[in-house]
Parts: structure tokens; C-alpha cells; sequence
């Protein structure tokens, strides 16, 4: 009986130390280790270098309108602004030719190419031509060479304002000198004329830059001269700061004393142009001024008041009526 028993026991030996052998075995081996994933190193995109535009050549261009033939001069006035700008102005048949001159003011030597355009929503010329004597021209280190612009405008041609210039361009350079102008085709000289911006509506006003005051600066006062029984003509051209065509335009003129003069007559004409450079917004209306043959001489103070539906702005004018030249 005590064999069995024996054998029993020495088997369950065996057998606990053959499992704590396999257990020894087990731990004293260090675990495989899990391969490491690779990391793709992510490249950045380079940040591009910004390469400034070259500056401009060193060219003036100027139009000389003290040169000028064949045109009759009159100046416009921008809103805000303290220099009158000179408007050509030609009758439908009329022409005229003005100097454009290219001055540099560097010590490089220019090839420029002269163009004419045209600004505005649509824009081109009806029944007028625009010429230049030189559409190329070689300009030394100092010096300054003049193209001659010459307008003709057709007999039948529409009333019309256009903003033309004139513009060089010189290779290998981006920003380019230009010489804008004004081009009325009408039959009659303004002796003045005003440019009216209306805000945009909606838009905020500007700002001035932090920790700059404005300065109020006062535009002098045009005097217009007429003799009894003239007539005078004063255009506004208007931008009216919207394209709804139901925005109404309105003027009206009185004396800064009260009414006008009885010997003074006025005439409105809206729209009185055919073509203008931005006709969504833009509006013209010329206002006609006739002195009596028997109004006394002298200097009136007259107040035009522009309303562009609620917007309204005020030009103060100066009507002297004298018989001098």
C-alpha cells in the first residue's frame, strides 16, 4: 500500500518541478520587444519670400497745358481738394493738341512707350481720335522729350466727358508715371466746374491716423465773371455713391442774402452729357447763369446746394458782373 502512495507523491514531484522549471524558464525571458513604428518626418512648406516689385523709373510726365491749341481751358474742382485741375473742352467738330512731356530725373537712360486709355465703366471714345507724334521715345539721364497729343472730334460726335491719360511704360518696371486728363465735347466753355463724391451709403467714415488732429482747410471761394446780358455756364459732376437709378439729384441756387437778384437768371440742365465715364453713378447737370443788361454791377455771393437723395452739400460761388474786361 505505502508504494502507490510513494510513487504518487514522487510523480506530483516531478510534475511541480517541471511546471516551476517552465515558470522560471517563463519569466528569466525577457519579452520580445513590438517593433517600433517608423515616424515619417513631415517637411515644412517653405514659406515663400516676397520679392518687392522694383521701384518706379525715374520719369515725370507732365502735360503742358499752357501749350496747348485749339482747346478753351476751364478748371474742375474736387471735393475737398485745394487745386482746380484744367479740363479740355472742345466743340463736336473742334480740335486741339497738347505737349506731353517726359522728364527724367535720374541718371539712367528710359526707352518709354507712350499709350492713351480710357477710364471708366465701358470706356471709348464716339466720334473722337486720339494721336500721338511719338509713341516711342528714348529719354537720356536729365533731360526731357515732349510727344505731341493731338484730339479731333467729329462734327456729329455725342456731348461727352471722358477721363483719358496718358501712360509710359518702360520694360521691366511695374508701376509706371502717368498724365491724366479731362476731355469735355460740348458746345459751350463752363467757366467752373465742381466734382461731388456722395459717401457711399453704408460705409463708415474714414478715420485720421492715430494721434493726427485734422486741420480744416477752407477752398477758396471761384469768382465768375460776367457782363450784363453774359451768359455763364458751371457744370457739377456728380458720383453719386450708388448705381439705384432712383437716387434723385436736385440743385438748387440761392443768394447767400436771401433769393437772386431779379436781374440774374437761372437754367438747370440735368444730364445735359451723352457719354460720361461712369454712368451707373454718375450724374452732370450744368447750370446757366444770365446777367441783365440792367442789373447793377457788383459781386454776388451765391449758395449751390446739391442733394443726392438724403446726402446734400453746399458750394458757395462768387457771380461778379462787370462791364470791364
Amino acid at each position: 500500500m505505502k508504494f502507490p502512495t510513494r510513487l504518487r507523491v514522487a510523480v506530483a514531484v516531478i510534475l511541480l518541478a517541471i511546471v516551476l522549471v517552465a515558470l522560471a524558464v517563463y519569466f528569466s525571458t525577457p519579452p520580445t520587444p513590438s517593433p517600433t513604428p517608423e515616424m515619417t518626418p513631415t517637411i515644412p512648406t517653405p514659406t515663400p519670400i516676397p520679392h518687392p516689385a522694383p521701384p518706379p523709373p525715374k520719369l515725370n510726365i507732365t502735360a503742358n497745358f499752357a501749350s496747348s491749341e485749339g482747346f478753351n481751358l476751364t478748371k474742375i474742382e474736387s471735393q475737398g481738394s485745394l487745386f482746380p485741375f484744367p479740363i479740355l473742352v472742345l466743340r463736336p467738330g473742334g480740335s486741339g493738341s497738347i505737349p506731353i512731356t517726359l522728364i527724367s530725373t535720374g541718371d539712367e537712360d528710359y526707352t518709354v512707350s507712350l499709350l492713351v486709355s480710357l477710364a471708366g465703366e465701358n470706356p471709348k471714345f464716339e466720334g473722337v481720335r486720339c494721336t500721338l507724334s511719338q509713341t516711342t521715345l528714348s529719354v537720356k539721364a536729365g533731360t526731357k522729350v515732349s510727344s505731341i497729343l493731338s484730339i479731333e472730334v467729329d462734327s456729329d460726335a455725342p456731348t461727352a466727358l471722358y477721363c483719358p491719360s496718358v501712360d509710359a511704360h518702360v520694360e521691366g518696371f511695374v508701376s509706371m508715371p502717368t498724365a491724366p486728363l479731362f476731355l469735355l465735347v460740348y458746345p459751350h466753355t463752363p467757366s467752373y466746374a465742381f466734382r461731388v463724391y456722395v459717401p457711399t451709403p453704408g460705409a463708415p467714415t474714414p478715420l485720421p491716423p492715430p494721434g493726427i488732429t485734422p486741420t480744416p482747410t477752407e477752398t477758396p471761394i471761384p469768382d465768375i465773371t460776367a457782363k450784363p446780358g453774359g451768359t455763364e455756364y458751371i457744370m457739377f459732376y456728380i458720383d453719386k455713391g450708388t448705381d439705384d437709378p432712383t437716387v434723385q439729384v436736385k440743385l438748387n441756387l440761392t443768394h447767400d442774402s436771401g433769393s437772386l437778384p431779379s436781374g440774374i437768371r437761372t437754367e438747370v440742365m440735368f444730364n445735359p452729357l451723352e457719354v460720361v465715364p461712369t454712368p451707373t453713378y454718375d450724374s452732370v447737370i450744368m447750370l446757366t447763369l444770365t446777367a441783365a443788361e440792367d442789373v447793377p454791377e457788383g459781386t454776388y455771393r451765391m449758395i449751390a446746394t446739391i442733394a443726392v437723395g438724403s446726402y446734400t452739400s453746399q458750394i458757395p460761388i462768387d457771380l461778379t458782373v462787370t462791364s470791364q474786361k
